[in-house]
């Protein structure tokens, strides 16, 4: 079985091999790599030398320091087994709700089942000699318990997963403008939107207003601004980067007014009206449109 990484506690560990020298922990590693890998190691030296990698007389002088480890003939290892027993439950458990949660509207798979068992047909007619699924609440008891009832305005949405193919409405690309994001950030945005998404097996009951976060944070993180609103004038602006003396001057310029540094993105700095700020002697007034934009 593919286990493509094991738990390993470093303080035990150390604890636990404070006597060997850094061959023979190098050795141990190696074994209990492997065992984890398969589940077991093989009782033959030359193996076990190969797998520890050290040479037959190595691993002659190391081989009873070593197996004091492992139960004999290198056949069990308590904390391995341990480990992989554990693991082995989770993959069951995980198994069956996944199962469960999959099955089809007419099969119920009881939650204590065992793993390989079948789904039980549900009956819809009540004389069939088999229970059917307990029925929802009616409206006037849930009134009772103070939950929520099936309609109104306390309803919830369900949440569902990312679908792959996901790409923003017009709305949302509209949105997105909204907040300065390009037709390149948008197309961008979208693939790291969904891959975050499916990666962490995010759930959400309306990726519409997930997106419209998304573009937030991708906007302040770019450092994008909101385009001016229709008839405002268009004012040019400068990339300044931090380690220059304008962004010190604008630095000092935005502490004196609010008493805040400016904030930077992931390029180092931050976008101003004019290279220098108001009032910085000759060079103040300067815009993108003299300069350049970076």
């Amino acid at each position: 079985m593919n286990r493509p990484w094991m738990p390993l506690y470093i303080g035990d560990y150390l604890r636990d091999t404070s006597h060997l020298r850094a061959a023979e922990s190098g050795a141990y590693l190696h074994l209990i790599m492997a065992y984890w890998q398969a589940g077991g190691l093989p009782n033959d030296d030359r193996q076990l030398a190969t797998i520890a990698r050290m040479s037959d007389a190595e691993w002659k002088r190391a081989k009873p320091v070593l197996a004091r480890f492992f139960g004999p003939g290198f056949a069990s290892h308590k904390r391995i087994d341990a480990e992989l027993a554990h693991a082995l439950a989770v993959s069951s458990k995980r198994s069956a709700s996944a199962r469960q949660r999959y099955a089809p509207a007419d099969a119920i798979v009881p939650a204590n089942a065992p793993a390989n068992a079948p789904p039980v047909p549900v009956q819809t007619d009540p004389h069939a000699g088999v229970t059917s699924p307990p029925q929802p609440p009616s409206e006037s008891s849930l009134r009772s318990e103070g939950a929520r009832t099936p309609s109104g305005n306390g309803r919830r949405k369900p949440e569902t997963g990312c679908p792959i193919d996901w790409m923003p409405s017009d709305d949302g690309r509209a949105y997105a403008a909204t907040k300065g994001l390009t037709g390149a950030d948008v197309a961008r945005e979208a693939e790291r939107f969904v891959n975050h998404a499916r990666q962490n097996d995010r759930r959400c009951a309306d990726w519409s207003a997930a997106w419209r976060n998304w573009c937030i944070k991708a906007a302040e993180m770019l450092g994008r601004t909101p385009p001016p609103p229709p008839g405002a004038p268009v004012r040019a602006q400068v990339f300044v980067r931090a380690d220059t003396p304008q962004w010190e001057a604008w630095r000092r310029h935005a502490v004196a007014a609010g008493g805040k540094s400016p904030p930077t993105n992931r390029d180092g700095g931050w976008w101003f009206e004019t290279e220098w700020p108001p009032g910085h002697g000759a060079e103040a007034g300067r815009t993108s449109a003299d300069i350049g934009v970076p």
